[in-house]
């Protein structure tokens, strides 16, 4: 993932935000992941519930990173860093048990694509 230059609204004494940080640096691997294949076909409506579960499943474990991650590295006041309300992995349980799915870890062990990322030390 590379960084993209500032917006114009974010003159050179204003930094943005890490949300707007975060958008702009990734937003072409968003593009790129929104025109593959499974994506549109979930979109679509032509995947099954299974293989909508079995993708949830694989979110469980990034979101459980991520969040991971930014408990490890804030060491300030977490909302100034990420917003609360952006926390992910408690929904994605709570779908994946409306799903009848009891044990995520174990019934949806991470794909190597899911864990092809190294984690951030």
């Amino acid at each position: 993932m590379t960084a993209t230059p500032l917006s114009p609204e974010h003159s050179m004494d204003q930094q943005p935000s890490l949300a707007d940080y975060l958008r702009a640096s990734s937003s072409s691997q968003h593009r790129d992941t929104e025109t593959r294949s499974f994506i549109t076909e979930l979109m679509s409506g032509a995947l099954s519930l299974a293989d909508y579960t079995r993708y949830l499943g694989q979110y469980a474990w990034v979101y459980e990173a991520l969040e991971q991650l930014v408990d490890r590295v804030s060491q300030v006041d977490r909302s100034e860093i990420f917003d609360p309300a952006l926390d992910r992995l408690p929904a994605i349980e709570s779908d994946l048990a409306a799903l009848g799915v009891t044990d995520w870890r174990r019934e949806h062990p991470p794909l190597p694509s899911t864990t092809a990322c190294p984690p951030v030390a």
